[in-house]
């Protein structure tokens, strides 16, 4: 799994069998992602992690609009409109304590939005 920055990639080396992740590990260009944020070559990944699984919703919504405004420059109003029609949230994970649900924001929505800006 890897963390994400604007510029480069780094693993993350920790230990995921505990139920808190520290802010620190995640680096951010903004400075205010302070969840768990993945990133692979078709998609952003905005996590939420809680006890409650409505909780996790909350929390994966609430770092996908803040990534989407901070780090895109989307409105935040706009950026909720688009999380609801266009990108998938899942649920990561309801074994243990922790409840976890990510979304998964594709990046070739953004390609194509650039492109036509373009022209």
């Amino acid at each position: 799994f890897f963390f994400s920055s604007r510029r480069r990639h780094t693993r993350c080396s920790r230990d995921w069998s505990s139920d808190v992740c520290s802010s620190d590990l995640i680096p951010s260009t903004s400075g205010t992602l302070v969840k768990p944020f993945g990133e692979t070559k078709e998609f952003w990944i905005a996590i939420g992690l809680h006890p409650d699984l409505n909780e996790a919703m909350k929390d994966a919504v609430r770092e996908s609009v803040r990534f989407l405004s901070e780090v895109l420059g989307m409105e935040r109003a706009v950026a909720y409109a688009y999380l609801s029609a266009a990108t998938d949230f899942n649920v990561s994970q309801v074994v243990d304590r922790t409840k976890g649900i990510h979304s998964l924001i594709r990046k070739s929505d953004f390609k194509k939005a650039r492109a036509a800006t373009r022209h």
